[in-house]
């Protein structure tokens, strides 16, 4: 089995002492874990974005301490946030950073604790006209991304973003604009990652 992981490292990630990045270090670490256990043969990508973004891990075995020494930033090189102008959530870069660096992946697991307010080449409002434009900007790396894989492009959206009540001038439900991106999935904090 091959698995894509798509990891948002804006610096809305670092909110409550890294709460964001420690917790989906522990998500992704179980889940590679796991995947361990059952299917050894599997091999592992990740892609870490802000406003860039990068394809920091190519396809590595599951049992390789490579993984999770990335995970836990081990050397300074491994997950962690953007800084300064890189700190901004932009899915359009991530989508297509996925799609030009892997081919048949099983699946893609989009992880992120915002909205989008950037795409390649452009920055938008931190508002729902913003975030919704964004969006748009990543549907179509969203679409060749799924024809490439032989699976499915899953989204976690987590935070206040994803939990909170769509304000009166927001016409899409608060899990609408990933929806349009991924098939989504659903967890209150990122603390859920090792029971999803």
């Amino acid at each position: 089995v091959d698995v894509v992981f798509v990891l948002d490292a804006s610096g809305s990630m670092t909110s409550n002492s890294n709460a964001g990045i420690n917790a989906v270090r522990a998500g992704v670490n179980a889940f590679v874990a796991e995947l361990n256990t059952v299917a050894a043969s599997s091999r592992v990508g990740i892609v870490r974005f802000g406003v860039p973004a990068s394809a920091d891990v190519p396809y590595t075995s599951v049992g390789s301490s490579a993984l999770t020494n990335y995970m836990n930033n081990v050397g300074g090189t491994g997950y962690r946030a953007y800084t300064g102008s890189n700190s901004y959530t932009n899915w359009d870069a991530a989508l297509n950073e996925a799609t030009t660096e892997f081919t048949a992946a099983d699946a893609v697991i989009l992880i992120t604790d915002g909205n989008p307010n950037r795409s390649i080449g452009a920055s938008y409002a931190d508002n729902v006209t913003g975030w919704n434009q964004a969006t748009a900007a990543a549907l179509a790396n969203a679409a060749a991304l799924e024809s490439k894989t032989t699976g499915t492009v899953y989204g976690i959206g987590a935070g206040a973003a994803f939990t909170s009540t769509p304000t009166p001038t927001d016409t899409v439900t608060p899990f609408g604009r990933l929806e349009q991106v991924v098939d989504t999935g659903s967890v209150t904090s990122f603390a859920d990652l090792t029971e999803s």
